[in-house]
């Protein structure tokens, strides 16, 4: 079945090194430098008096950078430093509650410094450190699932994400489920939906199929009818499809959008039973994509889509469509093929 969720794509930011350490020059010259300048004066008998090879350049050492730890000379500038960092660290950490009174403190293991969580705007969350704000997860709104915030990550940091705790802290935030729309060959991002608490609630399938795809052949015993936009009877199938749509998302991410508003998304096609006076069966296609199929059961279920099936491919060599396990329609769609899903899609919750 086609999702009415929009496809979240996620933006992979370049890796952040802005936390790592970089270590100062050595003032001090290396031993292989002495020994090249002591063969050098024995060799060359300058006139003038021998040298250090790096002279030493004698100046203050208060950093001019709070953010860097350097190594100094005497033991009381280590002292002076250190005071200097934490003076000017406690002045950063009040203006930061200041700006974001409901920012949370985090400790982070291996990047030295506690981060900070806080929302910039109406749909971005930030970690901030070491001077550095980084762009981490983007939320949104889906007006069919209204119930639920849709998540983005920005950064491809998933050690930071994990242990800043960011994706329960959201939780929390925005007071609602979270939910994650993820590649089943993103192992990364599983993985950090897992740690976060996040359980799978359905995969989605993407189908690409031929008709030598088939497990056996078709028949066609059923009589079917075509309906499009306007016609009374593509309403009845527009609202039995919303009806069915309900119950097969219910358990992962109830619909909230109204029938009005479901149906404008709906393809101007579809396919239903010719005999019966109720609907009982529908597939609503779009040029050779099976967008949505729905039925009252199994039984009239099997007959129906084998006949649409065969008209489909009358037409077209190659048909798609997706099935959600969720969905016992699609997923009997599927099981009438041998070939294996092209691309499969997990959706994540956080209650």
């Amino acid at each position: 079945m086609r999702s009415l969720v929009p496809q979240s794509v996620w933006k992979r930011a370049a890796p952040h090194r802005c936390l790592q350490r970089q270590r100062p020059k050595n003032e001090y010259p290396g031993v292989a430098q002495m020994v090249e300048r002591v063969v050098w004066d024995h060799e060359a008998a300058g006139s003038k008096p021998v040298t250090r090879t790096n002279k030493r350049i004698r100046k203050r050492c208060t950093p001019q950078n709070p953010d860097s730890i350097g190594v100094f000379c005497c033991p009381e500038a280590t002292f002076r430093y250190f005071k200097f960092y934490i003076k000017n660290n406690l002045k950063a950490t009040q203006e930061n509650k200041k700006l974001h009174p409901n920012a949370e403190e985090h400790g982070i293991k291996g990047y030295g410094t506690a981060m900070k969580i806080s929302k910039s705007s109406d749909s971005q969350y930030l970690i901030s450190g070491a001077g550095q704000s980084i762009p981490a997860v983007e939320v949104f709104q889906n007006t069919f699932h209204a119930q639920h915030v849709y998540l983005k990550l920005l950064t491809d940091d998933f050690r930071l994400l994990a242990e800043s705790k960011i994706l329960p802290y959201i939780r929390s935030a925005e007071g609602r489920p979270l939910q994650a729309m993820v590649s089943t060959k993103e192992c990364d991002v599983v993985r950090l939906l897992q740690k976060s608490g996040f359980e799978r609630k359905r995969r989605c399938s993407e189908m690409k199929v031929r008709k030598t795809d088939l497990k056996r052949k078709l028949r066609r015993s059923t009589c079917i009818q075509e309906g499009h936009t306007g016609e009374k009877r593509y309403e009845d199938c527009s609202y039995f499809l919303y009806q069915y749509y309900q119950k097969t998302h219910e358990s992962v991410s109830p619909l909230t959008a109204p029938y009005e508003v479901f149906r404008q998304r709906l393809p101007e096609q579809v396919f239903f039973p010719c005999s019966a006076d109720t609907i009982s069966c529908a597939a609503f296609v779009d040029g050779n994509e099976l967008a949505y199929v729905c039925a009252e059961n199994r039984a009239v279920f099997s007959a129906f889509i084998e006949e649409v099936l065969s008209r489909m491919f009358d037409a077209c060599s190659e048909l798609c469509f997706e099935a959600d396990d969720t969905d016992w329609a699609a997923s009997a769609l599927k099981d009438l093929f041998s070939c294996e899903a092209e691309n499969c899609y997990d959706t994540y919750v956080l209650r």
